[in-house]
């Protein structure tokens, strides 16, 4: 049937009418859509970057576990853990720095006085490198260089927790332990002939590191040092 050309005039105009608002739904649709879009990408954007914020200001926490026999693991941290500090760990740890502090094998000095230098409270290791103090970059150097360098070893005698006091650290207050060595220095030649046996004194105060520093350490750190003590002090004794 033929329709006149009003009668199609009418239809197209109701089409286009129709067309028009199905257009119109469909930018509304897609304006929503992307409006989403956009910000649940800005969502994700700041997520992203707070994360990475995050992860630089954030230090990798380890857990040390300290067992009775002296020795130690480092695990996963779990904070609600508590854990006694046995005293053969102390002991065991204490012996560790005056042997590489005090100690001298030419092949691996240098690795023993920077194991060493990780006992120590920033006034020590202060005078440790000192070049007016105790120079420790030229003692190495000289040590390395000398063809007939002696041979110390030393021999942990007596280890005597002796005295307690109170420490001011920073505002915050910490037991400060008083500590006698006792050890045996056995000097050899380059050959390895002895030369000399002599008994020597120090005493050591120390102190223990709070959770919160020592988290700011490297595991290389804490496979040296898991307990976080820091000597304060260390002088000879006379006999």
């Amino acid at each position: 049937m033929l329709l006149e050309k009003k009668e199609v005039e009418k239809v197209n105009r109701t089409a286009f009418k129709d067309r028009v608002g199905e257009l119109k739904k469909d930018r509304n649709l897609f304006f929503w859509i992307a409006l989403l879009l956009a910000g649940t990408t800005i969502y994700q954007s700041y997520s992203v970057q707070e994360a990475i914020e995050k992860s630089q200001n954030t230090t990798e926490v380890v857990w040390v576990k300290l067992l009775p026999d002296g020795s130690h693991k480092i695990s996963q941290f779990t904070p609600d853990n508590e854990q006694p500090i046995y005293t053969p760990t102390v002991n065991s740890l204490l012996s560790k720095y005056v042997q590489k502090r005090y100690g001298q094998l030419k092949e691996t000095i240098e690795r023993d006085y920077a194991e060493a230098a990780v006992f120590m409270s920033p006034v020590l290791t202060g005078e440790f490198a000192d070049p007016k103090g105790f120079n420790v970059a030229q003692k190495v150097v000289d040590i390395q260089a000398d063809m007939a360098a002696k041979r110390i070893d030393i021999e942990i005698k007596d280890i005597d927790h002796y005295d307690a006091i109170e420490g001011q650290f920073d505002g915050d207050v910490k037991p400060v332990i008083r500590t006698l060595v006792t050890y045996q220095e056995i000097t050899r030649d380059y050959q390895g002939k002895e030369i000399s046996s002599v008994q020597q004194m120090r005493r050591l105060q120390w102190t223990l590191l709070q959770r919160n520093e020592l988290s700011k350490q490297s595991l290389d750190w804490l496979n040296i040092n898991p307990l976080g003590i820091q000597i304060i002090d260390d002088k000879s004794v006379q006999q």
